[in-house]
């Protein structure tokens, strides 16, 4: 019988207990680690693999959230596992944002964390072609550091890390370097599937393969155009009642 695995009454209102969550940062190889993990049939990732739902802030306004949709939309993104298995959300979202810690915590403190780690300049990079992608920016990376300055905090690892660390042991975090993702990632995957205690000799057909590669829009004016509709729609809709909205049209996707 497909179901995910029930959670101990510790946490009162969660019904499933997620067993690794991927922390971020982003664009450090998280999408590529995720459509590994999903391959190993000893995991279950969430649907879809990042879920958002242990913070309250984003790095970008404009991303999705989730933190308001409550315990039965969390036990729907893992309605598809199979018993045993264990059960992962890769959120790189969950670094930057001070409550997660904390609230992944409450859920699961004998949760294994996976941390993913880049160069922060070639990160904030990468950051802002995801974001062209979806938001009206300026034309350059240069240009958006400018307009934006805040955003450049998704880059302060240290300071996002010792929250994590104040409240999970060492041996539950793993962390994982973006360039040896592109030089040796047979060896990192080894790693992590030691670490989450799975079968270690697997090997998933996505272990060469390029995911989530960089894409520029072909029109700005489009971008803007659908950028202002999601805005008017977003306004005549509380937070709670869009996410929803959202998440039953599939619009994620």
């Amino acid at each position: 019988m497909r179901r995910p695995r029930l959670c101990e009454k510790r946490s009162g209102q969660d019904r499933v207990i997620i067993d690794v969550f991927g922390v971020g940062a982003p664009k450090c190889g998280t999408t590529w680690l995720a459509a590994c993990l999903s391959e190993h049939p000893s995991v279950c990732m969430a649907d879809p693999p990042t879920l958002n739902y242990f913070c309250e802030t984003r790095p970008w306004p404009e991303f999705r959230g989730t933190a308001g949709l409550g315990p039965d939309w969390i036990a729907q993104r893992f309605i598809h596992c199979k018993s045993g298995q264990k059960l992962v959300d890769i959120s790189p979202t969950y670094l930057q944002d001070e409550s997660s810690p904390r609230r992944i915590f409450e859920h699961n403190p004998r949760a294994k964390l996976i941390f993913n780690f880049r160069h922060p300049v070639d990160m904030l990079q990468s950051f802002y072609y995801q974001v062209a992608r979806e938001s009206p920016v300026p034309p350059t990376f240069e240009g958006f550091i400018s307009a934006y300055p805040d955003v450049r905090r998704v880059a302060l690892y240290y300071s996002h890390l010792r929250r994590f660390l104040d409240l999970f042991p060492s041996e539950q975090c793993l962390f994982l370097l973006y360039d040896d993702f592109q030089k040796r990632p047979l060896d990192v995957l080894v790693a992590c599937f030691s670490f989450l205690d799975i079968p270690a000799d697997f090997r998933p057909s996505s272990l060469h393969r390029r995911v989530n590669v960089r894409r520029v829009p072909r029109s700005q004016m489009v971008v803007a155009l659908l950028n202002r509709i999601r805005h008017v729609l977003q306004d005549r809709f509380s937070k709670q009642l869009w996410d929803s909205l959202v998440w039953k049209s599939k619009l994620y996707r």
